[in-house]
């Protein structure tokens, strides 16, 4: 595989892992796996730099990336947000459940 073919696949998964991500779609990590060893074989080519820096303007790669990195971050917030919603779920129930405890406790030693 050339350059040329590897970016073009990198670009090819980058807009895959963009779809899903948009879609709201959590089964990503098949593409996420493709795209590093897309990036291994890249790192295992000969090329000059201009050539990289020619085929990555030619596929906006550079954009595309920056989209990815800001839709994963607006999805890691997403996902902070519905933990912190579960933590505070959990913390409820466990204070009810205390409270009940306490409650049986007095009811118990006044028996």
């Amino acid at each position: 595989m050339n350059l040329y073919e590897c970016l073009e696949n990198y670009k090819k998964i980058t807009l895959e892992l963009i779809e899903k991500i948009k879609q709201d779609n959590d089964e990503f990590e098949e593409l996420i796996e493709k795209r590093s060893e897309v990036l291994e074989n890249i790192k295992n080519l000969n090329f000059s730099s201009e050539e990289f820096k020619k085929i990555v303007n030619d596929f906006d790669l550079l954009i595309l990336d920056e989209e990815l990195v800001r839709l994963m971050k607006v999805e890691q917030v997403k996902i902070k947000s519905k933990m912190d919603v579960i933590k505070r779920g959990r913390q409820a129930a466990k204070n009810y459940n205390r409270a009940f405890e306490f409650q049986n406790f007095f009811t118990a030693r006044s028996k």
